[in-house]
């Protein structure tokens, strides 16, 4: 008996693991739906900016710049119609939304500085440039 006991005295002690309950192991809450009037707000914004960059890419004189307002004015007008659909999303849809444009955005700025720099072409594309970069950043503040 002596023998017993001393065995269970040295014997290693284990801690019984609790398993998660079903509150520990929920899903994730699915990301808001940027889904308004059948219209993917997040694919239009995207494809707009992307629009707009390619627009600004081949810009490199005031020539250029003229051709090129042509096919801004198109994605402003694109940006115009998306903007009121924005204005439908719930709160956590307009961060989401924003948190998906932001870098794009911020890559967007950062290209039409370098052309709006370029000899003549701030004249020619401020008067439609700007009013798209107002529209987006618009978009970034829910």
């Amino acid at each position: 008996m002596a023998l017993i006991g001393w065995q269970y005295l040295l014997a290693p002690r284990t801690t019984p693991v609790a398993t998660p309950g079903p509150e520990l192991t929920r899903p994730p809450a699915a990301a808001p739906s940027l889904v308004v009037e059948g219209v993917n707000l997040g694919e239009k914004l995207s494809g707009a900016i992307a629009g707009v960059g390619s627009a600004l890419s081949g810009v490199k004189d005031a020539a250029s710049a003229e051709a090129a307002v042509g096919a801004l004015t198109a994605q402003g007008a694109a940006l115009g119609e998306v903007s009121a659909l924005v204005e439908k999303l719930p709160a956590a849809g307009r961060q989401a939304l924003a948190g998906l444009i932001g870098p794009q955005f911020a890559k967007l700025e950062s290209l039409a500085k370098q052309v709006m720099d370029l000899p003549g072409v701030g004249p020619v594309l401020t008067p439609v440039l700007m009013p798209i970069l107002a529209q987006i950043s618009a978009l970034l503040n829910p």
